[in-house]
């Protein structure tokens, strides 16, 4: 295969140069065979090596990676803690979440910061909230506490099923985390527990239920200015839709990648028609 003389290139290439030719072609390949010399690059003396060992981790996004990649958020360069919290994020390292949840607390790059929220928010919307309405009552709360501090009103989208569960101490969780989060979506789930059938959870639905559907409305009489936020997933792919990135709405309010929006064709929520509709940077 192409890999393998490239990656006796790369174990000779000694030169810092030939080394990044070698590893960004790497990068491209995509091989998870070249794993092993990238990982150990994490470590390379030169913060060029290790930037470029980092956008190939990211590119291949395999999960043994991710002790790796996760040391590499202290690294001294900038940028290398940049791709590796992205690339946390695209792998959905549940173990990532705490050393992620302190980037986003410590480090001094509002870049690394911001990085760091999306990848929390690509892991909660992959691995960490499957099945969540079946979750071990431990696991439901520490990743409603997640939810409740790097969670938006698309993240609840995934928490439905939550307002099922088998725990009492998870649904009065899940009411504390909607009203804090807002949005129809925290309507909706709230409107469910206020028939819950137990007395506790019922009564603390209803408690806040009318701020929420307040707050509600008033965001859904303001001005729409067509943007998104830097952490808006994609409601195609789940996906950030990073700034400068092309997306459109649906009429129903969903946003999607331009590129996810053409090869679907229609919005998953609504089933409208999302082809052909005007594309806007975010």
């Amino acid at each position: 295969r192409a890999v393998q003389p490239l990656l006796t290139i790369y174990k000779q290439a000694f030169d810092e140069e030939k080394r990044i030719t070698v590893i960004n072609t790497l990068s491209k390949i995509k091989d998870r065979t070249a794993l092993p010399p990238l990982m150990m690059d994490m470590g390379h003396p030169s913060y060029l090596v290790r930037k470029a060992a980092a956008k190939a981790l990211l590119e291949i996004a395999d999960e043994s990676a991710t002790d790796v990649m996760i040391k590499a958020l202290k690294d001294a360069d900038e940028d290398v803690r940049k791709m590796c919290a992205e690339g946390l994020g695209r792998i959905g390292a549940i173990k990532a979440i705490e050393p992620l949840k302190d980037r986003v607390s410590s480090d001094p790059s509002s870049e690394v910061q911001t990085e760091a929220k999306n990848a929390i928010k690509e892991i909660l919307a992959g691995k960490m909230l499957q099945n969540c309405g079946k979750m071990p009552p431990a696991d439901a709360k520490k990743a409603l506490e997640v939810v409740e501090n790097y969670g938006d009103e698309e993240i609840l989208e995934l928490l439905m099923p939550m307002a099922e569960h088998q725990s009492k101490e998870v649904r009065l969780k899940l009411v504390a985390v909607v009203a804090k989060i807002g949005g129809n979506q925290a309507r909706l789930i709230l409107r469910k527990l206020m028939k819950d059938g137990d007395a506790d959870v019922e009564r603390a639905a209803k408690a806040v239920f009318d701020d929420v559907n307040k707050r509600c409305t008033e965001a859904e009489n303001a001005p729409q200015t067509g943007q998104v936020t830097k952490t808006t997933l994609c409601t195609g792919c789940r996906k950030v839709i990073k700034r400068g990135m092309e997306c459109i709405k649906c009429d129903c309010g969903k946003t999607y990648h331009e590129l996810c929006a053409q090869k679907i064709g229609i919005c998953v929520i609504c089933g409208g028609s999302i082809k052909g509709k005007q594309v806007f940077k975010s």
